[in-house]
């Protein structure tokens, strides 16, 4: 049999929609929940699709190809819904005030309010016409930021064939697994996976279509029941944005898969960590940025610690939802990773890929290659197996799917900062993502674009780095004091190794010692201590709460001396 895949790819108001046309074999879904926002600029130097509103400071972003301001919009009236960003200083229960306003009789502004944001990012999604926005902003000027129409929500893919196989296993492999334990020496791919930490105790919170919970693959490693003989399950209490009457179930298969490449028994990364449904994509794979916020808000509110979010979606670039998750990582220490895209364009024109202090992950094949579907550019820090990737679906408690996609390669990664968290439980976002990246198998992946990583997602470097550094960040430092740390190897040198740290803003201080050097005799093992001393000038430090990375401040890697 054959099959013939036609994509049509047709922009529309900004919406990308595709049309396939096919004979059935087997289809496997280059999987990717994308945001496609109504008539965003794409260009990368624009950021954000911004037109004046005409009333001072505001903007009005994502307001589409035929309307330049508020002004124009004010001819259209259909209500539409606006994310409304009042600015950081004013009270929360603004809020409250302007929604209730909105909602009363005889108001100036009538509209309604479908969510209010009270934490991380302050304001509200609203349903109103643009004539009663225009009043809206011209009575709330002093406290509205931005706003910013609200985008479209989507799964969306590439379909690739292959030869028809059972992809419903139970004990399927996931290759993935295979390539991110790779040890030197060895075979890229060894048929085995192991590593020392299963994630106990981590929260990972997988914001994509919900989670069949009662699937086999997460239960307990120990197989542990309860009192009726029914398997525990670790997938625990989530969260429902779409209020469709499903709830945190999976109606559409890609948020299960996601979980499952996390922290599954057979397919997964962190085997012992928890996993937790925060649904904000419908049965159809679709939605709004409003439910992505609603999702943020209650992570906010609700996350246990150690906590990751693995976000396998994405949209063109977006203020709101860069505004929120950047304020969620500030303020609860959430490390946060997200797919990279699949629409092999830069990955800087996306959002949330494009927010510096999240972990973006482009795809790579099972030859080392990046997916031909991939984003690149220098927003993907990091490259993980995506490509043909195996994992719990959501058809059946024991079924299995196999799916291609930075979707893919974006579970891999938070599973794998599941693992470093079981063991560093109290390292804050800026921790992990480091050690990630230096972790990392160095010029691992071929193919890809100029300002693109090669590094590859490694988590044997990452459970057993060569070198350990305790602590490894300093908060609440301040100008002109002295921060210690102690350094130690993992393993004994052949030779002398000596350890280099070097400050990427000189301004800042200098080392004490400026090297350590590290014997290859008996006393390999002795720890030592390196000083970072601060320079006392008022201001150095512009952050609050300073943090200070050996691996920022840049430790090389060992220089073997022969």
């Amino acid at each position: 049999m054959a099959m013939e895949v036609v994509t049509m790819w047709r922009r529309r108001m900004g919406r990308i929609r595709v049309r396939m046309m096919m004979m059935v074999v087997v289809v496997i879904p280059v999987a990717m929940v994308v945001v496609l926002a109504v008539g965003v600029g794409a260009h990368r130097d624009t950021l954000y699709s911004a037109c004046h509103t005409g009333k001072g400071s505001i903007r009005l972003y994502n307001c589409g190809q035929n309307a330049h301001n508020l002004a124009h919009m004010q001819l259209d009236s259909a209500p539409t819904r606006y994310l409304v960003k009042l600015k950081d200083e004013v009270d929360p229960a603004k809020v409250d005030e302007i929604c209730s306003k909105a909602e009363t009789n005889n108001t100036a502004y009538p509209g309604y309010c479908t969510n209010k944001y009270k934490l991380h990012w302050i304001g509200m999604l609203i349903v109103i016409r643009g004539d009663s926005l225009y009043r809206l902003l011209d009575e709330e000027i002093d406290n509205v930021e931005h706003v910013e129409v609200e985008g479209v929500v989507r799964v969306s893919g590439f379909d690739i064939t292959i030869t028809k196989k059972n992809v419903t296993q139970i004990d399927p492999t996931n290759w993935g697994l295979d390539r991110i334990d790779h040890q030197a020496n060895q075979p890229l791919l060894n048929k085995l996976y192991t590593v020392t930490s299963g994630g106990s105790g981590v929260h990972i919170y997988v914001v994509d279509t919900g989670i069949r919970c009662t699937h086999v693959d997460f239960g307990y490693l120990d197989g542990r029941l309860d009192s009726n003989k029914i398997p525990i399950s670790r997938c625990l209490d989530g969260f429902d944005a779409v209020k469709d009457g499903y709830g945190t179930k999976d109606c559409n298969g890609h948020g299960t898969h996601c979980a499952g490449i996390a922290a599954g028994l057979q397919s997964g990364v962190a085997k012992s960590a928890f996993v937790h449904p925060v649904r904000a994509l419908t049965c159809e794979g679709n939605g709004g940025y409003g439910m992505i916020m609603a999702s943020l808000d209650w992570i906010n509110l609700n996350a246990i610690m150690p906590a990751i979010i693995s976000m396998s979606l994405g949209a063109m670039a977006s203020i709101s939802i860069d505004q929120a998750i950047t304020n969620l990582m500030n303020t609860k220490g959430i490390f946060v990773v997200v797919a990279g895209g699949n629409f092999h364009e830069d990955a800087c024109r996306y959002s949330p890929a494009r927010v510096l202090s999240t972990l973006a992950v482009g795809s790579s094949t099972n030859k080392n290659v990046l997916s031909w579907f991939s984003n690149y550019g220098p927003c993907i820090s990091i490259i993980a197996p995506g490509e043909l990737i195996t994992s719990a679906w959501n058809t059946s408690d024991t079924g299995y799917n196999t799916l291609s996609g930075t979707s893919m390669a974006c579970p891999h990664v938070a599973g794998a900062a599941a693992l470093y968290l079981g063991q560093y439980t109290d390292a804050r976002s800026k921790d992990v993502r480091q050690a990630l990246l230096d972790a990392c198998e160095p010029n691992a992946v071929s193919g890809v674009q100029p300002s693109t990583t090669t590094k590859l997602l490694n988590v044997v470097n990452l459970m057993q780095p060569s070198f350990v550094i305790s602590p490894r960040a300093f908060y609440n430092a301040t100008e002109g004091s002295t921060q210690g740390s102690t350094v130690s190897l993992r393993v004994k040198p052949k030779s002398i190794v000596i350890l280099t740290p070097t400050l990427v803003d000189a301004s800042i201080g200098y080392f004490q010692p400026p090297r350590l050097c590290f014997p290859n005799d008996a006393s390999w093992s002795m720890a030592q201590t390196i000083k970072l001393c601060l320079n006392n000038r008022t201001g150095l430090l512009v952050e609050p709460c300073i943090n200070i990375y050996f691996t920022n401040v840049k430790i090389s890697y060992f220089r073997w001396n022969c």
